[in-house]
């Protein structure tokens, strides 16, 4: 029994310092993350996203979008003569 107890208390204690190295570990690499967070927000944010989109732009809703004015029909009645 005594040999168990023994056997036993080295697995605590061989427990105990696991927990302790993988605590660290999540700390360092939560640490890691947010610096990675910061880093990365920075590196994505570019002039032109917090700038107003301008007519021409290719993300320009307007810019993709033709007047009623400016179709006409291929053939047919009303047609353009040439």
């Amino acid at each position: 029994m005594a040999k168990l107890n023994t056997i036993i208390g080295k697995f605590a204690n061989k427990m105990d310092s696991t927990n302790v190295k993988l605590n660290q570990v999540v700390q360092a690499n939560n640490k890691a993350i947010s610096s990675k967070k910061e880093v990365k927000l920075e590196a994505t944010m570019e002039p032109h996203h917090s700038e107003p989109i301008h007519d021409g732009e290719p993300n320009d809703v307007k810019s993709t979008h033709t007047s009623r004015d400016d179709k006409q029909p291929l053939s047919g009645d009303g047609a353009s003569p040439g």
